[in-house]
């Protein structure tokens, strides 16, 4: 059950982001049959009634797939399988073309992104840095804004460009 569900949370996150509402409902449509499938193979001389309150209402919530299993210390557990239409689908929003995220003047427009974006998205522009002077480069090998090569200048061993 929670191989199973791994597989579906991160087929439904992969795809959640382009038009899948459909889908996502034929792809819990499957996943029904083939555990009714299964289960009609498991107990074949039990009732429909019997499977479905058996397997479909072990949490109390009524069309939901869950099945027990008791632990080692003796505890019982519910596993309770992932319905890939309750994943939220969220709309991708292109990046302006023009727009950059390591110049200030940009800044405003990625930090209304991020809030956005309920703050998802990370921070490309560090909030407490200075935009870099003409004289200035990026240290090689750093990703973030701010650190000069001029700053490192005593202990780096690569060269000045």
């Amino acid at each position: 059950m929670q191989e199973l569900n791994q597989v579906l949370r991160g087929w439904a996150a992969y795809h959640r982001y382009v038009v899948a509402s459909a889908t996502f409902h034929r792809i819990d449509h499957y996943v029904f049959e083939q555990l009714w499938r299964m289960l009609r193979k498991r107990h074949p001389k039990k009732s429909a009634k019997w499977l479905i309150n058996g397997y479909w209402s072990a949490v109390g919530l009524k069309g939901t797939f869950a099945v027990t299993a008791k632990t080692a210390k003796g505890t019982t557990t519910i596993h309770q399988l992932f319905q890939v239409s309750s994943m939220r689908i969220r709309r991708h929003v292109k990046i302006r073309a023009a727009a950059n995220p390591y110049l200030p003047e940009d800044a405003a427009y990625f930090a209304r992104r991020r809030r956005k974006a309920n703050t998802l998205l990370p921070v490309t522009w560090p909030v407490n840095s200075r935009p870099l002077q003409k004289e200035e480069s990026i240290h090689p090998g750093s990703n973030t804004a701010g650190l000069s090569h001029r700053d490192c200048l005593p202990r780096c061993s690569s060269r000045v460009r």
